[in-house]
């Protein structure tokens, strides 16, 4: 009994059928997978944001600080 090839084409189609669903998944995953990195990569960049204003705002005060206190040193004078 020989076999012919177009008895094979209905299991390659099938074949190709489950390849491309396969593929389809595998990009629906990767696409998933990006959008949760891009939201966490915008929540770490807001994170970011935030701790450098407060840094900067603590600077600031930081400076308020030692500009206050600049104006109360004493020095030793004649007087003491």
């Amino acid at each position: 009994m020989e076999i012919q090839a177009q008895d094979f084409y209905p299991q390659i189609i099938a074949d190709l059928k489950n390849q491309i669903a396969t593929l389809a998944d595998q990009k629906a995953t990767q696409s998933a997978l990006v959008a949760l990195q891009q939201n966490e990569i915008k929540k770490l960049e807001e994170q970011l944001k935030e701790a450098i204003e407060k840094k900067e705002e603590m600077e600031k005060e930081l400076a308020a600080e030692k500009a206050k206190h600049a104006g109360h040193v004493h020095t030793k004078g004649g007087n003491e």
